[in-house]
């Protein structure tokens, strides 16, 4: 009987031992230990198999990206965004995501700017005289199409008048006329872009020195007239530099590659 008790607690030790595994391993059902991560790596590290079991994992959606550039600037476009069924990714027979990897919305909803173009002129109207010279006018509006949202309208800026042209008589009434032009802007017809064009230069600033040569600079905008609705900047530059006060500073005797200090040397013997 005693024999027989011993038998059965060397036994019951000697299972304990192998079916007790170190942190990081996993227990295989035949009693073996592989390592944690070899579990579900699609090879049988198991004798059993035992490590290739309940192994399926359902993928689950990760974070929406970033909306991509909508497709207009104005007038309603479209943009997306997406996403990844990684977190986690769907693993060996576990099931896909539920849902749609991409979203679709609207975008620049805003009403696109339309620039105005002159309708028909109006015809003219009753002269203000019957005789002797008299005057009359007609009218046109901006409203083929009218601007929207923004657009530039057509209507220019009248530049200086010329001279009067000499009279059509000498005595008993006559007519002169002189004329100006629409160029100070001109009109934007047609919705075309007006590109700039540069201002006159400022003034020089003082030199950065009196004498032995300096720098100076001056600075010209692109203000005349200021780009407009698209059009092109200024081509060049806003500043000049230039060289000033190149005159020899007193006391100096400027050479080729070399500078001399005027000294006077006086040499004497001792006795």
């Amino acid at each position: 009987m005693l024999g027989f008790v011993i038998f059965l607690s060397l036994n019951f030790y000697l299972s304990a031992a192998v079916i007790t595994c170190p942190t990081g391993k996993f227990k295989c059902n035949s009693g073996s230990c592989i390592a944690q991560n070899w579990k579900c790596d699609g090879d049988r590290d198991c004798d059993d198999g035992t490590d290739e079991l309940d192994c399926n994992v359902n993928g689950n959606w990760g974070g929406w990206n970033g909306w991509n550039r909508c497709s207009k600037t104005c007038g309603g476009g479209r943009t997306y965004r997406s996403r990844l069924c990684n977190n986690p990714s769907l693993f060996a027979g576990g099931l896909d995501c539920n849902g749609v990897s991409r979203e679709n919305s609207s975008c620049s909803s805003n009403v696109c700017p339309v620039n105005g173009n002159w309708g028909r002129w109006n015809g003219w109207t009753r002269c203000s005289k019957t005789c002797g010279g008299g005057r009359r006018t007609r009218h046109r509006t901006c409203n083929d199409p009218s601007p929207i949202a923004g657009g530039l309208d057509l209507n220019g800026n009248w530049g200086r008048w010329n001279g009067w042209t000499g009279c059509s008589k000498t005595c008993g009434g006559g007519r002169r006329t002189r004329h100006r032009t629409c160029n100070d802007p001109s009109p934007i017809a047609g919705g075309l872009d007006l590109n700039g064009n540069w201002g006159r230069w400022n003034e020089w600033t003082g030199c950065s020195k009196t004498c032995g040569g300096g720098r100076r600079t001056r600075h010209r905008t692109c203000n005349d007239p200021s780009p407009i609705a698209g059009g092109l900047d200024c081509n060049g530059v806003s500043r000049d530099d230039s060289s000033c006060s190149s005159n020899v500073c007193p006391g100096i005797i400027r050479m080729p590659s070399m500078l001399y200090i005027t000294t006077q040397v006086t040499w004497c013997i001792m006795p």
